[in-house]
């Protein structure tokens, strides 16, 4: 199974152009995904630089024929009489069979003199060669590390929802229509824009825990303890004075172990971010 996840930056390049072509033919070339994750997709918001005012979920959809595309908005503002709504948040495309896709806010904390937005993370449970996988993806707070963490743990909680519920479903009786029992998996990837690094207090939360369904870092299972290509800041340092590794892909032990290559595109302008693909073998 083959997964990339990038922030585009409502596909804002970095010389100035919103072009959502360019980025999905560049992720094409890197790997020929089964599940493709963004952060930062935008519809209909002209407020962004580079005139995102248009659909960027349905450009998507389009350039991807044979996926299923799921997208979460993270924030749904009123926008101006007659012009639609403006929304905000992130996306997942599938071509392996999705049967489950959530959507679940993260905690929004009120820090006076601090910028904040809401944000989210969808869980789409699709269906590899080797079963049931829950693919997570989210896109954490910049500008609060209190906030992130709060929102560390929510994504924990989720992810100790679903396990739990995998051993409730034996236990239930058959149902239809909408208490039909629905598949749950205890294993998942987590990936997407974390805005913090490896060494941070939030990064030891995620990767806490030694049971099965407990988080790894895959580039760690992968290059061990080998430097990180940084995902942000690399030509950019609007937001960084020096470029980090903020972009992650874990998946619980019970497979992450699996994983046989695990590529930062270190080149790409396309974005502020760097898009990162990994490959698992027999998954």
């Amino acid at each position: 199974m083959k997964l990339l996840t990038w922030n585009v930056q409502w596909f804002l390049g970095l010389d100035g152009v919103v072009d959502a072509g360019r980025v999905i033919a560049h992720a094409r070339q890197l790997c020929d995904f089964d599940v493709l994750c963004l952060q930062e997709v935008a519809v209909n918001f002209p407020g962004l630089e580079g005139a995102a005012a248009f659909d960027q979920a349905a450009a998507v959809a389009q350039l991807l024929p044979g996926y299923e595309v799921f997208f979460a908005p993270a924030v749904d503002y009123g926008g101006a009489p007659g012009a639609g709504r403006e929304r905000f948040g992130n996306l997942v495309a599938t071509r392996l069979p999705a049967s489950l896709v959530e959507h679940h806010p993260l905690p929004l904390l009120s820090q006076p003199g601090t910028l904040s937005v809401r944000r989210v993370c969808t869980t789409v449970l699709v269906h590899s060669a080797s079963g049931p996988v829950t693919i997570m993806n989210t896109h954490l707070e910049y500008h609060s590390a209190a906030q992130r963490a709060l929102q560390v743990q929510r994504i924990l909680d989720i992810h100790r929802e679903n396990c739990d519920l995998v051993l409730a479903q034996g236990a239930r009786k058959p149902q239809a229509g909408l208490y039909r029992a629905r598949p749950r998996t205890p294993r998942a990837i987590l990936c997407g824009d974390f805005n913090f690094d490896a060494g941070s207090s939030e990064y030891l939360s995620l990767t806490r825990g030694d049971t099965d369904e407990s988080f790894r870092d895959v580039y760690a299972s992968v290059h061990g303890a080998a430097p990180r290509p940084a995902t942000f800041g690399r030509y950019d340092d609007t937001y960084v004075k020096q470029p980090i590794a903020c972009d992650h892909v874990f998946a619980t032990m019970n497979f992450a172990g699996r994983a046989r290559r695990f590529e930062v595109d270190g080149l790409t302008r396309y974005s502020d971010h760097q898009p990162v693909h990994v490959e698992w073998e027999a998954v």
